[in-house]
């Protein structure tokens, strides 16, 4: 119910990506829960009802209680964790380079000029990352801008720091389309 409200609200294109990443969800809940494989899919709620971030489902297999989304015009992800956890997939292009000095700090647009990638990559990254920590954290965009900092920026991982706290981010490439991953135990929301 809670997602066809908020479906109905939607332009034609912002319909299509919350579909594609709420189909995701779904199936992400039937594997998880291997009892409920023939469970309706207008039964698994994947909206909060006063909160932005996705749920999977009522029920929590084994712990996860987290759970984060991405899409872009031909992909759609859902993971889920027992820790918080975001996840953002983007195409590869030069709009995080275009960008670079509103959501880098001097450091980062360091790390890019001196990464093995090309630039474009290396600042994709640091953008995705960003984006992931965002969900993982349950801030918005631009305030992850300033509290998370990239401190090494890998093709395959990279580190990190939010709030001071350290951990990895993972990443992937699959036909131009960057996927990132990252979890967060005990992050400090403060």
């Amino acid at each position: 119910i809670l997602e066809r409200e908020k479906f109905k609200k939607m332009g034609p294109k912002r319909r299509r990506s919350f579909l594609a990443a709420r189909i995701a969800l779904k199936r992400l809940y039937r594997h998880c829960h291997a009892r409920e494989k023939n469970t309706p899919a207008d039964t698994i709620e994947t909206v909060h009802q006063d909160a932005p971030p996705p749920r999977l489902g009522s029920k929590h297999p084994s712990g996860l209680r987290h759970c984060s989304v991405s899409h872009d015009r031909r992909f759609a992800i859902a993971i889920a964790n027992t820790e918080p956890v975001g996840v953002d997939v983007e195409v590869v292009s030069d709009k995080a380079l275009r960008s670079a000095r509103l959501f880098m700090s001097e450091e980062e647009q360091d790390l890019v000029q001196r990464s093995d990638m090309d630039d474009e990559h290396a600042a994709m990254r640091i953008w995705s990352i960003k984006e992931a920590a965002a969900k993982a954290i349950g801030m918005d965009l631009a305030e992850s801008w300033q509290r998370v900092q990239v401190t090494a920026a890998g093709e395959r991982e990279s580190t990190v720091s939010v709030n001071g706290q350290k951990t990895i981010a993972r990443h992937a490439t699959v036909e131009g389309h960057l996927f990132t991953v990252m979890s967060l135990s005990k992050a400090p929301l403060a």
